[in-house]
């Protein structure tokens, strides 16, 4: 039900009524209850009754809507925004023929009106009063007096040939938290423009602004100008329609966004003024305490402001000043990868633990947008019980309390709050927020956390908000309002003995725009994130092989890669010029992480010992995973010639290829070679850049313009659009896709940065069409086919890889996109039925329905099912380096590439026209993907290993001539059980003992070995499903 929308023609009431069925156009099936707008509102006035207008979101619910309506007896209006066409993917012809299923099905007798609300777009209109629409909404509200009146004329004229009636609008009717940022003058309809506006319009209702606004009240309250009203029903014939509604509706804290509309330096100081404020509530009221987390923003203060952080550490000391979060920042809680989550947990504690002597017991990420399934566990590791969300929103994802148990995979559970209406409270008199707030008291739970204080862009508890609460503690209708943190809250809650509903999933969606925007900063994290745990992998090994310093930077890299994780700066919704300071916040981290990562391979390749022979070239290639990789490897190197030859350690020869070099100059080759190497360690390859006794292996695949085939694969391109055109595994004899694959598709998305109320991105622009289809490479190693397409202003070019015996395709993709308010996806039609959809996330794996939403995943997505006409289960990974956004329908997996909207953009503010604006993901850009057929699950598959291997790259030096104790291939480290996935290994924060971080990939419980023979120790362990262990080594080898 819309109870925020009320049509009205009078404002008196009336117990008698008399209904006016009437015949409408012929889109209403030929009906005589169907009704437009206009006929019902004039049987309302003239019976002197109100008609209920009702909002049934997903199509199902139609059908309950006309069914309450018949047996109230009562008219009703059926309506949909274009805004949740969008959001709930339904079109009008869909909606439209459910509603009118339902009147015949049911045999519904009331009058009804089927009404489009709220809609910009003429086609829009136009579909669906084609679709049987009998009343349709206008809304150019937002754009000057002259060009709303162009528009609602020309929605009007077209609608009324056609028997509909049309609604527009004159005014910032908005929402709540609009309506409490401006003035009455700014909002409210003028009557004069009103009665103008009929005049030269001729629409049949006006929806207009005297003091209502859509949503829920925070402190503003309504305050409707009834003078106003008449005003304007004086000066106008038509009926009048009202917006929003007219009805009314702890835990002291500051949420501060370091960077979001603004950049980190304004955030920076905004944390001094934020806590510097904290401080003086706490001595002006002994009873006041204040709630923070964010440990960047204390390390902030200790650096910049000393006085002020001794007195937050006595306050902290006395119990006033509640430390939450135990993070380094509130990140994003879907795009950073397992390890850093881990990170967050190590830094931020570690910090506060030695700063103030305390770790936190509560999470809190407040306002990040989702949570993935996988921080309950990641939570409680980090010794925290506790946690505190707010997004979701009830609208957007049920819960069965506000308080609950959320559990991940291995059975990890923590004590959750979803926080009530807002993580902060507007204005300075908390009772509006209070008493909405108490709406939400249901038994058995009636105890329940307020959050209050000045909040996004820091401010905290007011003096005002401190004065409230002691006032309504004065009002006996009120519970008793006490200064309280969240430890105590959980606490006490725990200790009530009440039986809280247990939530076994994620959390998700809010904002899923968020999960594409910006292709850069989600490329650098993605980046960043691997490069450094490759650097502190081979730093460890290095420290204890050879003995070279470990570098203390890290701990300063992962800071930056950790700020930069911000829920705001991650998402990729804040303004155009923080992700300048982001980049270089990751340059750093990524220098830091080259830098080390390279002391560390050089100081272990120099001690290996290589014979000299001044016609080879020693390559030492490093490989940064504990299993045995094969994987492509590319470095650039001069002097190869036609006869030259390329032998492993044992002095096999080895096929190789060259390719075109990154430098443009004489006597400069990349070579391409396939590396089987040994789990965490290396193996050492010589180039004989002249040989006569040895002679160049390898048969290049099967390759043409349009085909690459080799013993396991055929692909075929489509020459006239570049697609897929069959993709067959020649073993099985499968068709992996049952239509064109790699289609690159272009979809309208007018929605603002975050695509708030959007899950679905379903309307299609375009797609790109080929400009040329040809093959590029081909030699022993891998034959590449580079296709060109071209749409509007922008090109693509994949170049897609295959190698002989290999059963992956590897997809180089070159993106110059000049689009705006548009999105790309790269789409994948699987042919398999009875279907199961597998994502990764931080640190393990979630199944969703494939319903076309928009959903975050990790470096991977797997689409599972059976051979059409068989028992065989058969499936496709679609792993990648750079992207987080994915979606599933009708059988089609689709990558999302990049998404093009305005820079900060957030609704409801409406770009001007002629306004010149910043758009994201503009011009060049680059990444890979990976296709990897498979039989059976993509457990089988080894999906995990591969996408790591994409990801994480191996590490190829070219060496000299010297001597060294060590050989020319060795491994430091392996696991005897392919679910078990060794992610990181470091040293300790505070000796020398070694850290490994290790967990299970396929949800099943298993015991595994873990060697490290340089150690001389093994660990023998027992995993639970998907959990994730810390092992710590000691240095000395008697422990």
């Amino acid at each position: 039900m819309d109870g925020n929308k009320v049509h009205f023609s009078d404002l008196q009431e009336s117990s008698e009524r008399s209904f006016y069925p009437m015949t409408t156009q012929a889109g209403a099936a030929g009906r005589s209850n169907v009704l437009t707008l206009k006929q019902a509102l004039e049987a309302a006035e003239a019976g002197k009754y109100a008609i209920g207008s009702f909002s049934p979101r997903y199509t199902s619910m139609i059908a309950a809507v006309l069914a309450a309506g018949q047996e109230a007896d009562s008219p009703l209006i059926v309506q949909i925004s274009q805004k949740e066409l969008i959001r709930y993917g339904i079109t009008p012809k869909a909606f439209a023929e459910e509603f009118y299923h339902q009147l015949e099905e049911q045999q519904i007798t009331v009058p009804v009106v089927l009404h489009l609300d709220h809609t910009k777009d003429m086609a829009v209109i136009a579909e669906a009063i084609e679709a049987g629409f009998t009343s349709v909404m206008i809304d150019a509200s937002e754009k000057p007096f002259e060009d709303n009146v162009r528009e609602s004329k020309e929605a009007a004229d077209y609608a009324h040939a056609r028997g509909v009636s049309v609604e527009a609008e004159l005014g910032m009717i908005g929402t709540t938290d609009f309506v409490e940022t401006e003035t009455d003058e700014e909002l409210y309809t003028d009557p004069d423009e009103a009665a103008e506006f009929v005049r030269l319009t001729g629409v049949d209702a006006l929806a207009v602004s005297c003091g209502t606004a859509h949503g829920v009240y925070n402190v503003k309250q309504p305050k409707v100008d009834y003078a106003r009203l008449e005003a304007i029903r004086a000066l106008t014939p038509v009926h009048l329609v009202l917006h929003g509604g007219s009805g009314v509706p702890a835990d002291g804290n500051a949420h501060l966004d370091p960077v979001w509309l603004w950049q980190w330096q304004e955030g920076f100081q905004e944390a001094k003024a934020t806590f510097r404020s904290a401080l003086d509530r706490m001595k002006e009221s002994e009873d006041f305490i204040f709630t923070s987390s964010s440990a960047a923003m204390y390390e902030w203060i200790e650096n910049n402001e000393p006085a002020m952080f001794e007195e937050i550490r006595a306050r902290v000391k006395e119990g006033r000043w509640n430390i939450v979060g135990g993070w380094w920042i509130q990140p994003d809680c879907n795009i950073p990868g397992g390890e850093s989550f881990v990170r967050q947990g190590l830094y931020g504690q570690r910090y506060f633990k030695e700063k103030f002597g305390v770790t936190a017991k509560v999470g809190y990420n407040v306002d990040s947008f989702g949570h993935n399934a996988m921080l309950p566990q990641i939570l409680k590791k980090s010794g925290m019980d506790y946690y505190v969300m707010m997004r979701p929103m009830p609208n957007e994802k049920g819960l069965p309390s506000r308080l609950f148990w959320w559990q991940s995979d291995d059975g990890s559970k923590v004590l959750t709050f979803r926080i009530m209406f807002e993580y902060l409270s507007w204005g300075k008199d908390l009772e509006n927020h209070v008493r909405r707030c108490l709406g939400e008291f249901k038994e058995p739970l009636n105890d329940l956390m307020l959050f209050y204080g000045v909040g996004n862009h820091g401010g905290g508890p007011t003096k005002e908000n401190i004065e409230s609460i002691r006032r309504l503690n004065e009002e006996p209708d009120l519970p008793k309002l006490e200064f309280a943190t969240p430890d105590r809250y959980f606490k006490d809650m725990e200790a009530s003995g009440l039986d809280f509903p247990v939530v076994h999933d994620d959390l998700q969606h809010h904002a899923s725009g968020c999960y594409a925007a910006h292709s850069g900063i989600k490329q650098w994290n993605r980046q960043a994130e691997n490069r450094l745990i490759a650097a502190e992998k081979f730093s460890a090994l290095a420290s204890w092989i050879t003995g070279q310093p470990y570098p203390e930077e890290f701990t300063r890299a992962w800071k930056n890669v950790l700020f930069n994780q911000f829920h705001d700066i991650l998402a990729g919704t804040s303004l155009e010029p923080a992700y300048e300071d982001a980049r270089y916040l990751f340059g750093e981290a990524m220098a830091i992480a080259d830098r080390s990562l390279n002391y560390a391979v050089q100081s272990l390749s120099w001690n290996i010992g290589i014979e000299q022979d001044e016609t080879m070239r020693p390559i030492v290639v490093f490989n940064p995973h504990a299993w045995s990789s094969k994987v492509n490897v590319e470095l650039e190197i001069g002097g190869i010639k036609d006869n030259s030859v390329l032998v492993d350690d044992t002095g096999k020869p080895v096929p190789f290829q060259t390719v075109k070099s990154q430098a443009a100059a004489r006597g400069r080759y990349r070579m391409s070679f396939m590396a089987e190497l040994p789990p965490l360690g290396y193996r050492v390859y010589k180039l004989f850049l002249e040989s006569a006794s040895l002679k160049p292996v390898g048969e290049p695949i099967t390759a043409s313009d349009l085909v690459l085939e080799n013993s396991r694969l055929r692909l075929e391109f489509d020459k006239d659009t570049g697609f897929i055109k069959s993709l067959r595994d020649k073993k099985l004899d499968h068709e992996v896709l049952r239509g064109e694959g790699a289609r690159p598709v272009v979809i309208d998305d007018t929605s603002d940065t975050w695509s708030h109320d959007v899950l679905h991105f379903n309307r299609t622009a375009g797609q790109f069409k080929a400009v040329r289809v040809q093959r590029i490479e081909h030699g022993p190693v891998k034959s590449v086919i580079r296709v060109v397409s071209e749409y509007g202003s922008s090109r693509l070019v994949q170049d897609f890889a295959m190698y002989p015996d290999r059963d992956q395709i590897d997809v180089r993709v070159t993106v110059d996109w000049r689009e705006k308010f548009k999105m790309l996806k790269l789409v994948f039609p699987v042919n398999c039925v009875f279907s199961r959809h597998t994502y990764e996330i931080p640190y393990g794996t979630i199944e969703r329905e494939h319903n076309g939403e928009e959903e975050p995943g990790q470096s991977w997505v797997d689409y599972t099912g059976i051979v059409p006409g068989s028992n065989r289960v058969y499936g496709l990974s679609l792993m990648n380096d750079a992207k987080y956004s994915y979606s599933i329908h009708n059988k089609e997996l689709a990558l999302t590439v990049l998404r093009s909207p305005i820079y900060a953009h957030h609704d409801p503010y409406v770009p001007e026209a002629d306004g010149e604006y910043a758009f994201t993901d503009q011009g060049i850009q680059q990444f890979n993907y990976s296709l990897l057929p498979h039989e059976e699950g993509w457990e089988q598959a080894g999906t995990v290993r591969r996408a790591a291997e994409l990801n994480c790259k191996p590490v190829a030096i070219i060496e000299t001539y010297h001597e060294g104790k060590l050989p020319q291939t060795d491994s430091y480290l392996s696991v005897d059980r392919d679910n078990i996935i060794v992610s990181a290994v470091k040293k300790a924060e505070d000796n020398d003992d070694l850290i490994l971080r290790v967990y299970e990939t396929d949800k099943k419980a298993t015991t595994a070995e873990i060697s490290l023979p340089k150690w001389e120790r093994s660990i023998r362990a027992d995993f639970k499903p998907s959990e994730i262990k810390t092992f710590r080594v000691p240095a000395d080898k008697s422990l």
